[in-house]
């Protein structure tokens, strides 16, 4: 009697080791897709953000300064011409979002976790500055 329980326990527990392998591999699979889709998100605010002050002082007219910060830690930000680039190195995620101003100056914003000073757009006879 004591065999045949001590084996079925072994089975028991055999099989709720798999189980739990399983359940393991699945929940690492979605924690990978929540993390890529939360580096996605963070890019598309990060370069909507950039691009809807970049047109506010465009379409402001001559003179016009608007202040802002980039809330994406660890983000790359590239202004070239009619677009802007946001993208964020930890997963590869990069959004693209077209502007209306056509000049504008070529810039790079990188930022990070724990210095994010604000910044300034200006809109000088028609073309965009951002320093």
């Amino acid at each position: 009697m004591k065999a045949q329980s001590a084996v079925e326990f072994l089975l028991v527990l055999a099989a709720m080791l798999v189980l739990f392998i399983v359940l393991i591999t699945v929940y690492h699979g979605q924690l990978i897709n929540t993390g890529q889709s939360m580096a996605k998100l963070e890019t598309w605010t990060s370069a909507y953000h950039l691009a809807s002050v970049i047109n506010s002082a465009y379409l402001a007219g001559d003179g016009a300064v608007i202040s802002f910060a980039i809330s994406a830690p660890n983000s790359i930000l590239q202004v070239n011409n009619s677009i802007v680039t946001s993208s964020i190195d930890r997963y590869n995620a990069r959004t693209q979002v077209f502007i209306l101003a056509q000049n504008t100056t070529i810039i790079n914003i990188t930022t990070n976790a724990t210095a994010n000073a604000p910044r300034v757009v200006r809109n000088k006879g028609g073309t965009i500055e951002i320093s």
